[in-house]
Parts: C-alpha cells; structure tokens; sequence
C-alpha cells in the first residue's frame, strides 16, 4: 500500500482494511468502556425517578454500545435524519437506501 507508507500513518491505521478495523480506530475498547461507565452512572441517577422500571434504563453492555454507535454511523452515512423511527426500523428496507 503506497498510501500507508506516510510516516503520518501509525501500523494500526495501515491495517484497518475493515468496516470493524475502521471503526475500532475511532472507538476502541477504552472509549467504548467508557460510554458505558457513563452510560451506567447516568442510568443510576435516572432510576430514583420511576416507580416502575422502564425497559431503557437497563444497564448496557460493550456490545449493545458499540452496535448503537454502528447504527448512528449507518444513519448518518445513509442521510436518514429526517425520516421517522417506524421508518428505520421497519422490517422491509429497500436495499436502495443502501447504495
């Protein structure tokens, strides 16, 4: 690879040949960790607020942070900010909205 040879270009960043490489680059296990440790503490202090527990004040996971991430990327790159949530997460999707 020409381009990776710069002196600019860090190993890692040379071998990001992936979505998931790419995207760890930005997002790597520390940043996501600490989402979720603020993600957590967030959670905590809203919970003395319900009586009963609504399902969105579940502790996260790495996992389920990362894939909200990839989806936020996902929208954004495919310009969908203005359509409306049972849109996106309808179970058709035209393959279109992807090309």
């Amino acid at each position: 690879m020409q381009y990776c040879q710069r002196e600019t270009r860090t190993k890692r960043e040379c071998q990001a040949d992936t979505n998931l490489k790419s995207f760890e680059l930005f997002f790597d296990d520390a940043v996501i960790t600490e989402i979720v440790t603020w993600t957590y503490q967030k959670i905590e202090n809203v919970k003395t607020g319900y009586t009963s527990k609504p399902g969105f004040l579940d502790n996260k996971s790495v996992t389920e942070i990362r894939a909200l991430i990839g989806i936020l990327l996902l929208l954004g790159a495919i310009k969908s900010s203005k359509e409306s949530t049972a849109c996106i997460w309808a179970e058709v999707v035209l393959v279109s909205q992807f090309a």
